[in-house]
């Protein structure tokens, strides 16, 4: 979770199964954007999933969503 001024501005959910580590949702507020946030997200996920041995991370992307693509 990525906090400032004791407001949530960005989340991401992940897991990890035993064999593969998933990354299902992440946002963040939309004046947030393009700061960086999303991104140190998926790398703390990375890194916290790495710690439980997770070697690879499937990412979901809803289809309709084009602006994640890029991201």
């Amino acid at each position: 979770m990525a906090i400032e001024a004791d407001q949530v501005v960005g989340s991401i959910m992940a897991g990890y199964d035993g064999h593969r580590g998933w990354i299902s949702r992440i946002a963040t507020l939309q004046s947030h954007r393009q700061k960086g946030i999303g991104e140190a997200l998926i790398h703390e996920a990375e890194r916290r999933l790495a710690g439980l041995g997770c070697i690879k991370i499937n990412l979901q992307i809803v289809a309709s969503n084009s602006t994640v693509l890029g991201f």
